[in-house]
């Protein structure tokens, strides 16, 4: 399993990860009980989500730099635990959330990260 790279920064490897593949679109179930599906295009688009319990404030720092260049850039280039390369964009409202939490040997920091692919 390899480390994840945002916008060509090398991330801490995740404590947890999950991949969601979606199908973008919309649905409405017709008064008869059907349901008719409107896909924007038929091949599927993934939702990553990476969560880290005890970063260094070194690698808290490279997941920063990562995510800014994203969002300056509109996009990037992420390469996930099985080296596979996605252009990605920010989920959500763009923001990360870092939380102190406490260690033997001093501060951590607790991170989640949700990236959509483009």
């Amino acid at each position: 399993m390899a480390s994840p790279t945002l916008a060509s920064n090398t991330l801490a490897e995740p404590q947890e990860y999950t991949e969601t593949r979606e199908f973008r679109g919309g649905a409405v179930v017709l008064a008869d009980g059907t349901q008719h599906t409107d896909l924007v295009q038929a091949s599927a688009k993934r939702l990553f989500r990476l969560e880290w319990v005890a970063l260094t404030t070194t690698q808290k720092g490279t997941l920063q730099t990562a995510f800014d260049a994203m969002l300056a850039a509109g996009t990037a280039t992420y390469e996930d635990l099985d080296a596979v390369s996605y252009t990605v964009t920010a989920d959500g409202q763009a923001s990360i959330e870092f939380r102190a939490v406490k260690a033997s040997g001093g501060k951590r920091w607790a991170a989640s990260l949700a990236l959509r692919e483009a």
